[in-house]
């Protein structure tokens, strides 16, 4: 189900996007929600090995906006000795890493697939006093859950045209998922370890 970024998307397209996403192709919908409605600029192995993410990406595109706004979609390779457990954030943040020391000044955004094509990854990197910090929204394409099309939805809705705006909204908007997450996470902990 193709939808245009500005739309009103309703929860459940939101999760059909987020359900679907089980491919590199399948990936360009969360693009365009994301804002992103160019045709992207496919990254070849030398293109990606230039940038420092061949051993991280399987296959990956980079979409341009003005103002320096980018976002890299990318399906992530196989976890390897080099680059730890395998762990999204973790991988997310070596891309992250990789393309700021390539682009220092673009204002970055990831759109991550894994390997095993069941996790899928939205990220906004930022730039901070102790390196690189990510906001990001984590979700099982298995199992989707309300608040992850929710996210989703909000991120849609963003209006700003200028860069700096739009990439602040999203980060913000991927920031305050990854608080929920964690409050309820840990309300969990203590109510079991109460029930304990």
């Amino acid at each position: 189900m193709p939808f245009h970024h500005g739309a009103v998307l309703t929860l459940r397209a939101a999760a059909l996007a987020l359900s679907r996403a089980d491919s590199f192709e399948a990936l360009r919908p969360i693009a365009r929600a994301l804002g992103f409605l160019d045709t992207p600029i496919p990254l070849s192995a030398a293109l990606r090995r230039d940038l420092g993410i061949h051993t991280l990406s399987e296959q990956a595109a980079l979409h341009l906006k003005p103002g320096g706004l980018r976002l890299l979609v990318a399906v992530l390779s196989p976890p390897d000795s080099l680059h730890g457990t395998g762990d999204m954030r973790e991988r997310a943040l070596a891309l992250a890493t990789a393309l700021k020391r390539s682009a220092p000044t673009g204002l970055w955004c990831l759109c991550l697939l894994d390997h095993t094509r069941q996790h899928l990854c939205l990220a906004a990197v930022l730039d901070h006093a102790r390196g690189l910090r990510l906001t990001t929204l984590r979700v099982d394409r298995r199992r989707v859950l309300d608040s992850d099309a929710d996210t989703l939805r909000s991120l849609a809705a963003i209006a700003e045209a200028d860069a700096n705006a739009h990439h602040a909204r999203l980060a913000d908007i991927l920031g305050r998922d990854a608080l929920s997450r964690r409050f309820y996470r840990e309300l969990e902990q203590r109510v079991s370890a109460l029930a304990g």
